[in-house]
């Protein structure tokens, strides 16, 4: 995918922006189109991936797909960017707080003894806020340190972790 986001960023006046440990570009894929709006090949292209965007001035932000704290801070980000004097809406500017915002992001896999774990419910204690992994056991999360991680799956004591300096955790389930 790297290659075809660099072909992209050549052939028109956009850029990709995403952070590296929440996108993964090195899928190798094929694609093939001619005369297309840019929308329609960057759907085609990411359509069977984790991967969602978002089109900002000459900018295209990639993250995390199917999650709603991801997707809620970039649109905050972007709306609040079209609401500020020109200074403050600078691309440098939007892309240092797309990244602050990231930085927060906790991510990691569910598994248990057979592998990757679906479906798993992720909840910052005392919050209502959460997600669950995907079909991978994969997750992320909007969390600060010290806040704590609640695992729970049907059949599996649910495990707790707290945030640290890491932004992944990584937690295996066992029978109870």
């Amino acid at each position: 995918m790297k290659t075809i986001f660099e072909e992209i960023e050549n052939k028109t006046s956009f850029n990709f922006f995403y952070n590296n440990t929440l996108i993964d570009v090195s899928k190798k894929v094929s694609l093939n189109v001619e005369n297309k709006e840019l929308n329609k090949i960057l759907s085609k292209l990411l359509r069977k991936t984790k991967i969602d965007y978002r089109f900002f001035k000459d900018q295209i932000v990639l993250f995390p797909k199917n999650n709603t704290s991801v997707v809620a801070m970039i649109d905050e980000i972007l709306v609040e960017s079209e609401n500020v004097d020109k200074k403050e809406a600078s691309i440098e500017n939007i892309k240092s707080k797309i990244d602050i915002a990231i930085q927060d992001l906790i991510s990691g896999v569910v598994s248990d003894d057979s592998g990757p774990l679906p479906g798993v419910s992720v909840i910052i204690k005392g919050t209502s806020k959460g997600t669950e992994t995907d079909f991978d056991g994969k997750y992320s999360i909007d969390a600060n340190v010290g806040d704590v991680l609640q695992f729970s799956f049907v059949g599996m004591k649910t495990i707790e972790r707290t945030v640290g300096q890491t932004n992944i955790i990584n937690v295996g389930f066992s029978l109870i």
